[in-house]
C-alpha cells in the first residue's frame, strides 16, 4: 500500500539568512512533529520511506535573483535539519527532489483583498502591467503602506512545503 503525504511548515528564519529563528520556539515544534513522522516510517515494521521532496519559499521583497538564492540555501538548510535523524544509508535509498521558488507579488494581494481591497487591487495592476519581477518589487516598496501594512504579510510567505511517499506492506 502506497500513501503519499503533504503539508507545510512554517519555519521562521533569520531575516536574509539560511538560518532558523532561534526566538522562535514553533520553529523546533514543527521540525521536530516532521521528524517524528519520518521516523516512524524508516522504523517501523513493515514500512518504507521513498520519496521525500521539499520546497522553500522566500518573500517577494527585494532581489529577485538573490531571494531565489536565498530560498534554495533555505531549502537545503530545512532540509539538513528535518533528515538528520535519518541515518545516511536509508536517505541515500529515498528519491529527493528539492526546489525553491520565491513568492509571488500576487500572494501578497490575496492576503490583503478581504481587509484592504484597494491595496490589493492596486498591488495586482502593478503585477499585471509590470511583468519583471525586480521592477515590481520597486513599484511596490513606494507605496505609501509598504512599511505600515505591506511588509507584515512578508511571514505568511515564507514557508516549507514537503511531500513524502511511504509504502506500507501488511
Amino acid at each position: 500500500e502506497r500513501r503519499n503525504t503533504a503539508g507545510n511548515i512554517a519555519l521562521t528564519f533569520a531575516i536574509g539568512r539560511a538560518e532558523l529563528d532561534p526566538a522562535n520556539p514553533e520553529n523546533e515544534i514543527q521540525t521536530k512533529k516532521l521528524q517524528d513522522d519520518l521516523l516512524e516510517i524508516v522504523n517501523g515494521e513493515g514500512t518504507s520511506l521513498k520519496e521525500f521532496h521539499i520546497t522553500g519559499i522566500s518573500s517577494p521583497e527585494g532581489s529577485y535573483q538573490a531571494n531565489k538564492a536565498l530560498a534554495k540555501r533555505r531549502t537545503e538548510y530545512a532540509k539538513r535539519q528535518i533528515t538528520k535523524v535519518i541515518p545516511d544509508y536509508m536517505m541515500k535509498r529515498v528519491y529527493q527532489n528539492d526546489s525553491s521558488d520565491v513568492a509571488e507579488w500576487s500572494e501578497v494581494a490575496e492576503i490583503l483583498k478581504d481587509t484592504l481591497p484597494e491595496l490589493a487591487d492596486h498591488i495586482m495592476s502593478i503585477v499585471e502591467r509590470t511583468k519583471n519581477r525586480d521592477l515590481q518589487f520597486q513599484h511596490i516598496a513606494r507605496l505609501p503602506e509598504y512599511r505600515s501594512v505591506i511588509v507584515h504579510t512578508f511571514p505568511k510567505l515564507r514557508r516549507v512545503k514537503y511531500v513524502y511517499k511511504h509504502e506500507v506492506f501488511r
